[in-house]
């Protein structure tokens, strides 16, 4: 009795795709992936930046100080939250697994939006296991970008059941889940929301009037702005107070196809052999009426994601395309293909082609040739997860050796001795974020570009001084930056690489350290280098800090009740 019960939960609504995606992610958190991701470390340096002071929106170890609010608060706050109890190293692939389940449950839930109930539970299969998915976090380290979008896919699949009802509960919820989104990352739910939520109203035409649907979108767009924009206030005037950057080239801004590495990293990583399938999503769509605005945002969404391989992206954004990132479209792109998918699977054994491609009504399954053809997807598309996932070692973009922590701490203590003064980084990669985090010593380099005030760093097109070599004016900035250490208090230089060492030369620094780990680092000192200038950190209203520390997770923690409570509670008393 009770295994029949089991067998029934796993068989119906969004447990199999749940556990499924629990087990992925914590499996990936175990083998420790995040580690060697383009972004982790980033993350975690802003969410120690609210574990040391919680209030504070100045941060000095970056860039001659910058201040966080230039990123919105809301993932790195709750990273600093679990952090807490389990360090910040361990926070990350905790929320990575959070952000799994939400994903998951997201994908869900909004598939009711277009398909039939029957096929959902597939939805949450193959959202969880997704190479996409795979890829942004345990090969880039995406965080923020990913818990924003699983947020905003909670948030249409509400605002479907605000349409459908237009119920005040479902009304306030909607706005509540929009607001935290926007908390959580600059763009997502912007890019995300509007485009979907015109699938989700023409996908309801004509069983109901576009005027009702529109009138019921305005009223709440009116009650969502100001909870998503008071307690954002400190991130617009951030913006305000930045300087232009220079572009810093990007792949996914390239034509993919004609470089190898960058198609895969932008394309078939993320999609893996479900593109193969997009010819049947047309054939669902000429059948399912419903589903056709959901192809439409999908293939939008699919066609921005190539990036600079189709003019499209330069003529939707302008200018500003060359900021944006494209393989964040693509995610989206699956989330939203993951409803044909849903249904060629609960088609699958010889139906689907009778059904959608015949039209054949109720065409008999062929129950053994279905349960092979069921359990080969998804045994290749967990083996795409898991390939996606490691993409930056199989392609050896990554280094594979981490610098000891023991290396690290030892450095870190070095700094701490003279922490006024500055220091910088070569070629230790990611690595050197984590010694960011490890010692209160300034860097006039850091990990979050866009915050940049000094004009020679925003104007240089360097992502970063640390990959110098790597960067057309690289060499030259890092010249520039070692010309001026005197007056700048830059006295430490910490090199994983011997091609700087005639430069470092050139300049005065001397090897005081020599470290024999993988890579070999050395750290070199400028002896007659002035204490640096006080930080120029601007004058903004004292409120500024308490509405960024204290809004956004208050707001998420009414969000989580309301939604226990309305969405699970309740409305399973109503079922």
């Amino acid at each position: 009795m009770i295994s029949k019960k089991i067998l029934n939960k796993l068989t119906t609504g969004p447990t199999a795709g749940l556990l499924l995606s629990l087990a992925l992610n914590t499996l990936m958190g175990i083998l420790g992936n995040y580690k060697y991701t383009y972004d982790a470390y980033t993350h975690m340096f802003f969410a120690d930046h609210y574990r040391r002071n919680w209030l504070s929106i100045w941060e000095p170890r970056w860039y001659k100080g910058f201040l966080v609010t230039t990123y919105p608060p809301l993932t790195h706050q709750l990273l600093a939250l679990i952090s807490f109890i389990t360090g910040v190293e361990t926070a990350f692939p905790i929320m990575i697994i959070i952000t799994g389940l939400l994903l998951t449950y997201g994908a869900y839930e909004l598939s009711g939006a277009f398909i039939d109930e029957k096929y959902k539970k597939y939805v949450a299969i193959v959202m969880a296991s997704y190479p996409s998915v795979g890829l942004l976090f345990h090969s880039y380290g995406q965080l923020p970008a990913t818990f924003s979008t699983a947020l905003t896919t909670i948030a249409l699949a509400n605002f479907n059941k605000y349409l459908e009802s237009n119920d005040k509960k479902d009304l306030i919820l909607t706005a509540l889940l929009i607001s935290i989104a926007a908390y959580s990352h600059q763009l997502t739910v912007y890019l995300y929301f509007p485009i979907v939520g015109l699938a989700i109203i023409f996908s309801k035409y004509p069983e109901k009037d576009l005027k009702e649907l529109f009138k019921r979108t305005i009223k709440l767009a009116i009650i969502t702005l100001p909870i998503m924009t008071i307690p954002l206030i400190p991130y617009y005037t951030s913006l305000s107070l930045l300087i232009s950057q220079e572009i810093i080239p990007h792949g996914s801004r390239e034509n993919i196809f004609t470089h190898f590495i960058f198609s895969i990293m932008f394309f078939w990583a993320l999609w893996s052999f479900t593109i193969t399938l997009l010819p049947n999503a047309f054939i669902i769509a000429y059948r399912e009426k419903k589903t056709r605005p959901l192809l439409a945002a999908m293939l939008f969404y699919l066609i921005i994601g190539l990036g600079g391989a189709t003019p499209i992206p330069s003529i939707i954004f302008g200018k500003y395309w060359e900021i944006l990132t494209y393989e964040r479209f693509t995610l989206i792109a699956t989330i939203l293909f993951t409803p044909f998918i849903a249904v060629m699977l609960g088609n699958i054994g010889g139906r689907f082609v009778k059904k959608y491609y015949l039209g054949i009504q109720n065409p008999k399954p062929e129950p053994k040739v279905r349960k092979i053809l069921l359990g080969g997807f998804i045994i290749f598309h967990v083996i795409s997860f898991i390939m996606a996932a490691g993409i930056i070692f199989s392609l050896n973009l990554h280094p594979q050796q981490r610098i000891p922590d023991q290396v690290l701490e030892d450095i870190a203590h070095l700094l701490d001795n003279e922490s006024t003064y500055y220091y910088i980084t070569l070629e230790l990669k990611s690595q050197r974020i984590k010694l960011n985090l490890l010692t209160k010593a300034p860097t006039l380099d850091g990990g979050y570009n866009s915050a940049r005030q000094d004009p020679i760093m925003a104007k240089s097109g360097v992502e970063n001084i640390d990959a110098s070599k790597h960067f057309p004016n690289g060499i030259r900035l890092l010249k520039i930056i070692l010309s001026k250490a005197p007056e700048i208090g830059l006295k430490y230089v910490i090199c994983a690489d011997k091609f700087y060492e005639p430069i470092l030369l050139d300049y005065g620094f001397k090897p005081i350290t020599k470290y024999e780990s993988s890579p070999e680092i050395t750290v070199w000192k400028l002896d007659s280098v002035k204490t640096p200038p006080p930080q120029n950190q601007p004058a903004l209203p004292e409120y500024y800090s308490y509405l960024w520390g204290i809004a956004p997770v208050t707001i998420l923690t009414l969000t989580t009740i309301l939604y226990i409570k309305w969405r699970m509670i309740d409305g399973r008393k109503d079922n």
